[in-house]
């Protein structure tokens, strides 16, 4: 499946950059008549090699048109109100929020037994931030390449009021406390600085803003920070403690990414197809989500 992803990803970005060349040699060839015509109507008024009745007086050196500054002034007046200055920007610089949940080999999020303590409530949370982008127009402000960096926080907010730890040897074991504590909230928090490479087709002929965007591709991202935070109730004090740990999370991560907006507003889907935590005996499960983002 990875094969023929990546496959089919490297054989549309090269029929992309050939119908950019395309592209380019039409709009270069259109902006070259522009220019003729200017030069044209810039030295239409030119008679003789001694006399000048008339044009821009500042391209006149000695009593003789100074042509050079003449086809100058054309060709910057044409290549000013031309296409090629209209420059594909894509969308990633936002806000996202939504919800995340883990998935077994067989894409199901209802985990077998011995790992039912990574089971998630429905309100585990993804929070992304992205912060930088950077755009390459392909053919013209409608398709092209986007990239950029950006964090996201990952909330895992357990469904059976346990929490995780890591035994002597290393492996993931589930943590609970005694039955006389009560158990309001227990999460496992992670962060990851990410970094995508995608597609984007933006169709239309109006004005950015009021356009609709579609965007598929890949997406990286490193560890920076995890922790659980536990909070409980003992003999009706309320009590919480945080504890940080790798607990044998990715360092790094992989996958794909789909995006489809309008204006302001997108949905983004993300899965990562390296398992969340690298112990051998520890449960493998894939990391996926979907966020409603807010387009800056």
């Amino acid at each position: 499946m990875k094969k023929i992803f990546f496959t089919g990803l490297c054989s549309l970005l090269s029929v992309l950059i050939y119908a950019q060349d395309t592209t380019v040699a039409e709009d270069f060839i259109f902006d070259n008549e522009e220019i003729q015509k200017d030069i044209d109507s810039a030295t239409s008024g030119i008679i003789s090699s001694d006399t000048l009745i008339k044009g821009d007086s500042g391209n006149v050196e000695n009593g003789k048109p100074d042509m050079e500054k003449t086809v100058m002034d054309a060709i910057n007046r044409s290549t000013s109100s031309t296409d090629l200055n209209k420059k594909f920007k894509g969308h990633y610089i936002g806000f996202a929020i939504g919800v995340n949940d883990f998935l077994t080999p067989e894409y199901s999020n209802h985990l077998p037994a011995g790992q039912s303590f990574m089971q998630l409530h429905n309100t585990s949370l993804s929070v992304q931030i992205n912060f930088f982008q950077h755009s390459i127009g392909l053919i013209k402000d409608h398709l092209g390449l986007v990239t950029g960096a950006g964090l996201e926080y990952n909330n895992f907010y357990f469904r059976n009021d346990n929490s995780i730890m890591l035994s002597i040897d290393n492996q993931l074991l589930e943590r609970r406390l005694a039955e006389s504590f009560k158990v309001t909230k227990s999460k496992l928090t992670v962060s990851y600085i990410s970094i995508p490479l995608f597609v984007e087709f933006q169709p239309g002929k109006v004005k950015r803003s009021n356009r609709m965007y579609f965007s598929a591709g890949i997406i990286g991202g490193y560890l920076i920070n995890s922790h659980t935070k536990l909070m409980y109730e003992n003999n009706n004090v309320k009590q919480k403690g945080k504890e940080y740990s790798d607990y044998n999370i990715n360092s790094y991560r992989y996958g794909f990414v789909g995006r489809i907006g309008y204006g302001l507003l997108n949905v983004t889907g993300t899965y990562y197809n390296n398992s969340f935590f690298t112990g051998q005996d520890d449960p493998e499960l894939y990391l996926f989500s979907v966020c409603l983002g807010v387009q800056l």
